[in-house]
């Protein structure tokens, strides 16, 4: 057996692998739009359009995000209830952080969803979604459905959650533009600037930012350019777009800090060392997307997108010669039909569509980024559904939704040696032909409801299936040669019950929650196997409750809090009863929003998360990530055109990690990504 530090899953490709190989609600002011009384108003059309009753949806606003003293996408989700996330490189403007609703822990990037208009991020590696790609103005608002229950309108890998995206698509007649700059700790340079065109029906908007960070860490160099265009046609029964985005970014790989009482070596004493000093990665990618909608009749709208992503990727784990350039295609058409029309006298609407996705992948592995490869491993997935989710209106007070999705995916993936290198750390394949093949069909559905008892209180529910095929990294595993094994599909059942009422001036959103998931994927290092394997494990159980409390004390001053309390554990097996890894049972969060002029505000968070198990820890046979509080404050303000915002991130300047991983062969040892103590930002900006 080699040593446990290369042990963690290929999945985690390119940014996750530093962690490895180092071894060898919202509370405000990101007062996201808890469905307080009734569902959340979604304007535009996704799938989420009319929201899904019985379905708990949160619904972070332009607003919440500008106000918000989290600096990224990841920091404004963390503050709603259910949801937080896994920084692997020190988070740094959001990069190498994992979303995980529900409590996933490890394998979270496989089981939340991220998109972007509905349409798909999560690849078909287990790379996770880079939020930092995605300019902040460019976001009219983000959508959070927990659980399963979205896995009917958008497929597998929505088993813990789904975070939508949604971009801005309009653009007021005129032209509007902005531009600001923001200076901070750790060299933290950003320059950012929006402009908007509309006239006779048209409109473009365009976003675009440039970043440079020197980064907590020793070698967390972060270096980011990004850039959308959205062009939109308004036409009599619709409109038509066309969108292209593209980002650019290099980053160091400082990995993971190590303690292993053994040696008497404590590497936390100097948290912002690095451990690998040469490692990085660097990513360029292209999206482009087309599309319209089409009214047909007074009940019909016809709504269809095609999409194009393409990302390159090298990662040069220099400190023991690896490296890895690849190349990943993503091509989408999923056009659907809303409805809104009556059956037997009810209103019915709801959408039926279908989605079609190819996927394309390579990549070289070398020595070094600048050498010959010696192999090519090569993958392909087609996948191909069909789905329907209906609402009935049927009393002006209960709604009930039927929801169905049937999905085929086929894969196939192999190796190429290249020449003089057969037979070379197991590859022999001279030309490509599959080493591993599969096709499956799955099912999902979705059965909820909505109860408004008066026009303060109202009940919900719903009773679900999802699911999720192994990604291309799962099915491969880590080691050099493709693994010959079948994974089976990971499935899940969920049933959850909820209420939202209103006391008084206090909105409550409360709900309780129960799921369990069999053939569970989870990656075991010491599998027979040379390097360990992913494998199908017994089942898991998660249940717990979720709440959310916000009231308005006066009308410029408002306060909001957010509880989870959950369990997530062995059902079965060797490990029955004992916690999943890297899941707190207790995550809160408090805010409050104080509006005191015009041109001054003040909006402050502060989170909660408990112990949670190290990776690899299933035994509970280590010490655990300890507990920790983050208060972050900002003062902002506007005035005439100018706006203006003083940040503060970690007021208190505590240490902490969220990330960190068990040796499976030493005793005691373990890594841990250090993230970053008190940090300072200030921002000016001015509207054009």
């Amino acid at each position: 057996m080699i040593p446990y530090s290369i042990h963690r899953p290929m999945g985690r490709f390119p940014l996750v692998c530093a962690v490895a190989l180092s071894l060898s609600s919202p509370a405000t002011p990101a007062f996201a739009q808890e469905n307080a009384v009734s569902s959340p108003v979604i304007v535009t059309a996704t799938r989420f359009d009319p929201p899904i009753p019985g379905a708990p949806t949160t619904v972070v606003t332009a607003e919440d995000i500008e106000n918000s003293p989290g600096r990224t996408i990841p920091e404004i989700l963390s503050t709603t209830a259910g949801v937080r996330f896994s920084d692997l490189f020190g988070g740094v403007n959001g990069t190498g952080q994992t979303p995980d609703i529900r409590g996933f822990g490890e394998p979270a990037t496989a089981n939340t969803l991220v998109l972007i208009n509905g349409r798909r991020l999560s690849d078909l590696d287990l790379a996770a979604v880079d939020f930092s790609s995605i300019p902040r103005h460019a976001i009219e608002r983000i959508e959070v459905t927990r659980g399963n229950v979205g896995s009917v309108l958008y497929g597998g890998g929505a088993q813990g959650g789904i975070i939508n995206i949604i971009t801005k698509s309009t653009a007021p007649d005129g032209v509007r533009g902005s531009i600001d700059g923001a200076y901070g700790s750790d060299e933290f340079r950003e320059t950012t600037v929006s402009a908007t065109l509309g006239a006779e029906g048209y409109s473009l908007n365009a976003y675009g930012n440039y970043l440079i960070t020197d980064g907590y860490r020793d070698n967390g160099e972060l270096r980011q350019k990004n850039l959308t265009l959205e062009v939109r046609k308004k036409h009599r029964s619709g409109d038509v777009f066309a969108n292209v985005g593209l980002d650019d970014q290099f980053q160091g790989l400082p990995g993971g800090r190590i303690v292993d009482p053994s040696k008497g070596q404590n590497d936390l004493t100097n948290p912002s060392a690095a451990q690998t000093t040469l490692d990085f990665a660097s990513e360029n990618g292209i999206a482009t997307y087309v599309g319209g909608s089409f009214v047909l009749g007074d009940a019909v709208e016809l709504l269809v997108d095609a999409s194009v992503r393409k990302k390159d990727q090298i990662s040069d784990f220099r400190n023991s010669d690896q490296a890895r350039e690849t190349e990943l295609t993503t091509w989408g058409l999923t056009p659907r039909v809303n409805l809104d029309t009556s059956l037997g006298g009810k209103r019915l609407t709801g959408t039926i569509g279908t989605d079609l996705y190819y996927v394309d992948y390579d990549s070289d592995r070398k020595r070094f980024p600048d050498v010959a490869p010696f192999t090519r491993i090569k993958a392909y997935q087609f996948s191909t559904a069909l789905y329907a989710q209906n609402t009935v209106q049927v009393t002006p007070k209960l709604a009930t939704t039927v929801g169905i999705r049937v999905e085929r995916i086929a894969f196939a993936a192999g190796d190429v040696a290249f020449p003089g290198n057969q037979g070379a750390s197991g590859f022999s394949q001279t030309t490509f032909k599959p080493t591993l093949t599969d096709t499956d069909v799955e099912l999902a559905y979705n059965l909820g409801l909505e109860y408004d008892v008066t026009n303060r209180f109202s009940l919900y529910g719903h009773f679900s299936r999802g699911y999720r095929t192994p990604t291309l990294d799962e099915r491969a595993g880590t080691a050099f040669a493709l693994n010959t094994f079948k994974l089976e599909n990971q499935i899940s059942h969920e049933i959850e019950v909820g209420s939202r009422f209103r006391l008084g001036k206090v909105d409550v959103d409360a709900r309780t929650f129960f799921s369990k998931t069999r053939n569970e994927i989870r990656f075991d290092p010491d599998d027979t196997t040379t390097f360990g394997a992913n494998e199908n494990i017994d089942p898991v159980h998660r249940y717990g409750i979720e709440g959310t409390v916000s009231t308005k004390l006066t009308p410029d001053l408002t306060i909001r809090g957010n509880l989870t309390a959950m369990k997530a554990e062995f059902a079965a097996g060797q490990f029955e009863g004992n916690d999943v890894p890297l899941v707190p049972n207790y995550v809160a969060s408090l805010g409050a929003s104080w509006r005191i002029t015009g041109w001054l505000n003040l909006d402050s968070t502060l989170r909660y998360e408990s112990q949670r198990r190290l990776a690899n820890d299933e035994a509970e046979t280590f010490t655990q990530l300890s507990d920790f509080a983050l208060w972050d404050v900002k003062l902002h303000g506007a005035y005439g055109k100018l706006k203006w915002s003083v940040t503060a991130n970690n007021l208190l300047d505590m240490d902490y990690q969220t990330f960190g991983t068990a040796s499976d062969t030493t005793p005691g040892r373990y890594s841990v990504q250090t993230l970053p103590g008190r940090t300072m930002m200030m921002r000016l900006g001015v509207a054009l």
